[in-house]
């Protein structure tokens, strides 16, 4: 069984320029082992990267290796057989321009199996 968890975090104003807008990811389901993980691009964007960690909900981008650097316009990247194991996920894309960044609401994937009582 496979839930998959969204939180929200609010828009922030840049103080200097445009910096990155913000973008709202979404964890879909592919099928029994595969999810994918999307987001809407924006213009003003021309790099997105994705973070991962296995244990911290609240990790911060950066401190952990990057799954994947995506130039724009992408606006999704596989997780392949991300449910194909007993291990959890965390996920945020940092959103980037040449003025700066801002990181995206954090989604997470748990496997556990439902048992009847």
């Amino acid at each position: 069984t496979c839930t998959v968890c969204h939180t929200s975090q609010p828009l922030a104003a840049g103080p200097h320029g445009s910096l990155a807008p913000y973008v709202e990811l979404t964890l879909n389901r592919l099928n029994p082992n595969d999810l994918d993980l999307s987001w809407l691009h924006r213009a003003q964007n021309n790099r997105y990267r994705v973070w991962y960690h296995a244990t911290d909900p609240y990790f911060e981008a950066g401190t952990t290796t990057a799954l994947s650097t995506l130039d724009a316009p992408s606006d999704h990247f596989l997780l392949a057989d991300a449910l194909a194991d007993s291990a959890n996920g965390f996920y945020v894309v940092v959103a980037e321009n040449g003025v700066g960044s801002y990181t995206s609401n954090r989604v997470g994937e748990f496997n556990f199996t439902l048992v009847n009582r």
